[in-house]
């Protein structure tokens, strides 16, 4: 990705935050950790994070050889699916599509993978001290990839 592009995508910085609260705010809330006025304090800091791995191609390069492959919805990196960082980033992946939309051309899919990269990264970090690890109705328990609706009433 050019520098002039990341630039570009840095000055959306706004618009972006915005479209996301508001998305944020739509979904509903499924535990205290997940609510939008809670959530949208992690956005500058997302998105510094998002930028700066754009910017630095040898950090993007080294990070993609480590890692293991972005596949599919960021509902599949959470077995239980009470992980309130899932809307977060499913709801700042649209608004990074939606404030780039025809801005960014080809270059918006590696804005989309570096953004679900650092989703992934972010609610697997939370996964692994979830206290509903293993629990009965956590698909996790029986090594399945894919997200499962909870099955269990408790919260996170």
């Amino acid at each position: 990705m050019t520098p002039s592009s990341v630039q570009c995508l840095a000055g959306l910085g706004p618009a972006i935050k915005q479209e996301w609260a508001e998305l944020l705010r739509g979904e509903p809330t499924i535990t205290p950790l997940g609510r939008p006025d809670t959530l949208v304090f992690l956005m500058d800091a997302t998105l510094a994070q998002l930028f700066a791995g754009l910017e630095d191609k040898t950090a993007q390069q080294q990070w993609l050889k480590q890692c293991a492959p972005v596949v599919g919805p960021v509902h599949n990196y959470c077995a239980c699916g009470l992980n309130p960082l899932l809307k977060y980033f499913t709801t700042g992946e649209l608004a990074v599509r939606a404030a780039a939309h025809g801005k960014l051309g080809g270059e918006i899919e590696e804005v989309l993978l570096r953004f679900r990269a650092l989703a992934q990264r972010e609610i697997e970090t939370l996964c692994s001290v979830c206290q509903h690890k293993g629990v009965p109705g956590c698909c996790e328990m029986a090594g399945k990839a894919h997200h499962l609706p909870p099955s269990h009433s408790t919260r996170r």
